[in-house]
């Protein structure tokens, strides 16, 4: 809900309730570690939840030329940890409770556009029934003592875009901060967080040339790294953008690009420290650094879009996220690893408000570390293929969408001995404008009931789902 608050603000707040019972059927296998072992009926427990959060958001405009907005958010829920197939854990539960409060001010001053932000946020995590062996445990009994977690973090944020010339802008940022942690499994941690950075983009030659430079500088507790990079964007026939000949015309939606650079990404707070029940948290990970190259050529014209683009990665300790037994994931560093691939997309617009979507990508994911057992595998849970297929209406009284979201078989450990199914999705939803801007629509998720779906660590997903919704488009 909305309205006015003052003469020069307003006010827009939200509530949402949500609860499942989360007992639903799904087959599984007794072995399967045996390729072709049949499956069995079973039915998920503990896997019930409920939420309630509420979000207040006030903006204002002291003068024509300055915006304030304050947000205030916050949220508690409770959820049942049912654990991975075969290791299911029917005593383990999980609580939160979370705050965010933020201020945002946004001016222009002359041709100069200025940002300044800050925020805190306050998390609290319970957890109850996690054994420190294998599976769960019964609440309060001896070594069963509940897993509290209080973290909190704050950030100032200050960022000024400014124009060098009639074709160059120039973005110059800073943020700074504290992440803080008090936990019964890993005590008290806190670290400084801050950064500076600079991005450009200088257009060349009437803009058919475009350069984008980077450079970012992290500073996260004693750790120091750098991020900069270099990206270009061609597109020769930009000129021709008014020509009345149709192929001029039709020329100028095409577009070019490559860039390079070089990424820093350090482990966060919640990965190092935070127990959140499924996510087990690891305080010996090492920050993640990565060599990317990617190009790419794309063609756009009246809502047509086709594109494709390839690229290529190496990592030193990558950062991924492995079962760690017998119920929980765990983030890892992979000492060394490549990552290359391909991606094509297209988005085609059709007679009488239809449109067609088409998605693909192939992955290359090896694992680089030089142990014998590792080395030159696939690396887990990355698929190496994806598929997405969409075609949807949308009009002024109906609307509907058919979806199909397959992706080929995968890893699912760091030895090549374990695979995680190829999976295919069919979606299909329809709604009708009843009155005014009043929607109701009826989705139907997995509408082939495949009840031997997971996701990537071994957690059964629902079957068919249908859902019906009640909207209000403004």
């Amino acid at each position: 809900l909305g309205g006015p608050a003052g003469a020069r603000g307003g006010l827009t707040g939200a509530v949402d309730l949500a609860t499942t019972q989360g007992n639903y059927a799904f087959a599984r296998q007794l072995t399967p570690s045996i390729s072709g072992s049949p499956y069995v009926e079973d039915e998920r427990q503990n896997a019930d939840a409920r939420r309630a959060s509420a979000l207040l958001r006030w903006s204002g405009r002291p003068s024509d030329s300055t915006r304030v907005d304050v947000l205030l958010q916050g949220g508690a829920g409770a959820r049942g940890l049912p654990g991975a197939i075969g290791a299911f854990t029917p005593r383990a539960r999980a609580a939160d409770e979370n705050a965010v409060a933020g201020v945002g001010l946004r001016g222009l001053e002359g041709a100069v556009v200025w940002a300044a932000r800050a925020w805190g946020r306050v998390d609290r995590i319970d957890l109850t029934g996690v054994g420190a062996g294998a599976g769960d445990c019964a609440p309060g009994a001896p070594g069963c003592e509940a897993q509290i977690s209080r973290s909190y973090a704050a950030r100032g944020e200050a960022e000024v875009g400014l124009p060098l010339g009639a074709l160059q802008w120039l973005t110059l940022s800073a943020s700074g901060g504290e992440d803080w942690i008090a936990s019964t499994g890993s005590g008290r941690e806190r670290r400084l967080v801050a950064s500076l950075a600079a991005a450009d983009e200088v257009r060349l030659a009437g803009g058919v040339l475009s350069l984008h430079p980077a450079f970012r500088l992290d500073r996260v507790g004693d750790l120091w790294g750098a991020s900069p990079a270099l990206a270009a964007t061609v597109r020769p026939w930009l000129s021709h953008a008014g020509d009345e000949a149709p192929l001029a015309a039709a020329l100028a939606g095409i577009e070019m690009r490559a860039g390079v650079g070089r990424s820093f990404r350090p482990a966060s707070f919640a990965e190092l420290y935070l127990d959140q029940g499924a996510s087990a948290p690891n305080p010996s990970l090492q920050p993640e650094r990565a060599t990317s190259v990617d190009a790419g050529i794309a063609y756009r014209r009246s809502g047509l879009l086709l594109s494709a683009g390839g690229f290529w990665s190496t990592f030193q300790d990558l950062i991924i996220y492995e079962q760690f037994p017998p119920f929980r994931v765990k983030p890892f560093n992979i000492g060394a690893a490549r990552i290359a691939g391909i991606e094509l997309q297209a988005v085609v617009p059709l007679p009488a408000g239809f449109t067609v979507e088409a998605a693909y990508s192939y992955l290359d994911a090896i694992n680089r570390r030089p142990i014998p057992t590792q080395e030159g595998q696939k690396l887990a849970y990355r698929p190496p293929q994806r598929l997405f297929l969409r075609a949807a209406r949308r009009g002024d009284r109906w609307e509907g969408f058919l979806e199909l979201s397959a992706t080929a078989s995968m890893l699912r450990n760091s030895f090549g001995t374990a695979r995680l199914p190829g999976q295919k999705v069919f979606n299909a939803g329809a709604g009708a404008r009843v009155f005014g801007q009043l929607w109701l629509d009826v989705e139907v998720r997995n509408a082939l009931d495949d009840q031997t779906l997971q996701d990537l660590f071994q957690y059964p997903l629902p079957g068919l789902t249908v859902t019906a919704l009640a909207r209000v488009r403004l």
